[in-house]
């Protein structure tokens, strides 16, 4: 039986990467633009990729990889239909991420306390508040996702450096009044 993958945004050049990739490997592909139906869309399809402005600007490196990884991920029949598969990302203190945005910008940048007793006072009347000042031990308690789970079903996968991935998130250049093209 043929599988079935959705394609999030399948008219830019993210998206009709992904879904030729996807074609190439044997999958039907089903394109969704914005203003359809996702519901009726997402009906009966094995995978959802999101095509849509890509985190990366050097996405024509990234995305064979990223494809390649995502089908052999959907291929493995051990995995039940939902699975919890955290991806670790990066651990790092306040100041290590200080000092990876300083050698991205070349400049020292300069990590300060943070004022929560906004937030706590906030709280009456920002019901996220609340929320907040519940997980803001996490700030000074080290903690991390575990890889464990993804590695077993991706073992080849090589993460981005982390100074390339921070130097390449400051790349994007954000006009928060102009719309997205």
């Amino acid at each position: 039986m043929t599988q079935t993958a959705l394609i999030l945004g399948p008219t830019g050049r993210f998206g009709l990467t992904v879904m030729d990739a996807f074609q190439a490997a044997g999958w039907a592909t089903r394109g969704f633009s914005r203003g359809d139906d996702l519901t009726g869309a997402a009906r009966g399809v094995d995978i959802i990729v999101n095509g849509w402005n890509p985190a990366y600007p050097d996405w024509k490196d990234q995305v064979p990889q990223l494809t390649d990884q995502v089908i052999r991920a959907a291929l493995r029949d051990r995995l039940p239909r939902f699975a919890d598969i955290p991806f670790p990302g990066f651990t790092l203190t306040g100041a290590e991420l200080a000092e990876h945005v300083g050698a991205a910008l070349g400049r020292p940048q300069r990590v300060t306390g943070f004022s929560w007793w906004l937030i706590r006072a906030l709280r009456p009347v920002w019901p996220l508040a609340r929320g907040v000042t519940q997980m803001r031990y996490l700030w000074d308690k080290p903690h991390h996702l575990s890889q464990t789970e993804m590695t077993k079903i991706l073992p080849n996968f090589v993460p981005t450096p982390v100074h390339q991935a921070i130097a390449s998130a400051l790349e994007v250049e954000v006009q928060p009044y102009q719309a997205v093209a």
